[in-house]
């Protein structure tokens, strides 16, 4: 595997360095098992670097390798001392840093305030901040600026939303239907995404849209045969399916049953915006 990244422009080719990841902790666990299949399959061979704790990406910085990303794999509060997570800007002064916290840990951000908030991305939307975040590395001419890790609540609610109003699909001629049991849910995904600039398949045509945005919320007997029924008729359409609780055991059933991507509902609308993007033609 080749140690270059090629991108084609317009001008001709552009070669550029892999981007050096580490995932530091342990994503063995069943909860993080799709975490680490995520990370298999975004970095490409040979520029990931898998590490237990802070003491050993030390030393690979010690020996002049500088990581690109640093994911942060944490299971339990205490699981990285607090002088620990203060030492990773000396580390790596230009790494982007993503913690990807597990259920022990949602209340971090109330009970304690070791890990910046800006850095911190729960479980179930890791797979839409890993492609984000792989994009500002390979393509940042189309990603927004990455937060600072001093943001606080106001700044990261703000970073979160600017996507909806940029027209950067505008023009795309990628049809994007959206399915929801929830009304207003609907009317506020349809706004998004013709505010992004993309066309929305109307209420009740017949067409099944290039993009399917399908809340399946509750994944019921009644949703499966829903389900089915419309997979069988539009088999081409691309499945982005959003979850009230995302699991290992929903994410594999809807995966066999066709879906493309399976994202929490709660999954931040930059996030979501740049899942429809990645998948757009």
């Amino acid at each position: 595997m080749s140690d270059r990244l090629r991108i084609l422009h317009d001008t001709g080719e552009e070669v550029l360095p892999l981007p050096r990841v580490v995932l530091l902790g342990a994503p063995g666990s069943s909860e993080f098992l799709e975490v680490q299949r995520l990370v298999s399959v975004a970095v490409p061979e040979g520029a990931l670097t898998q590490l237990l704790n802070v003491d050993e990406l030390a030393e690979l910085c010690h020996r002049g390798e500088f990581p690109d990303l640093i994911i942060v794999v944490q299971t339990w509060s205490d699981e990285f001392p607090f002088r620990a997570i203060l030492a990773l800007p000396g580390f790596g002064p230009l790494s982007r840093v993503l913690c990807c916290y597990g259920p022990w840990c949602v209340s971090d951000g109330r009970s304690r305030q070791d890990w910046p908030l800006a850095l911190r991305i729960p479980l179930e939307h890791f797979g839409a901040a890993l492609r984000s975040e792989m994009q500002q590395l390979t393509a940042p001419e189309l990603s927004e600026a990455p937060l600072q890790w001093t943001a606080g609540r106001d700044e990261i609610f703000r970073h979160q939303q600017p996507a909806i109003a940029t027209g950067s699909a505008s023009g795309s001629r990628c049809v994007i239907r959206v399915i929801s049991p929830d009304r207003k849910l609907a009317e506020m995904w349809v706004e998004l995404v013709r505010k992004a600039g993309f066309p929305v398949a109307a209420e009740g045509s017949a067409g099944g849209g290039q993009i399917v945005l399908w809340d399946t919320d509750p994944f019921d007997q009644a949703m499966r045969q829903r389900w089915g029924e419309f997979r069988r008729r539009h088999p081409s359409s691309k499945m982005v399916v959003l979850v009230g609780f995302v699991t290992a055991d929903i994410v594999n059933e809807l995966r066999v049953l066709g879906a493309t991507t399976v994202i929490s509902k709660l999954l931040p609308l930059d996030l979501l915006l740049a899942e429809l993007r990645a998948l757009a033609p």
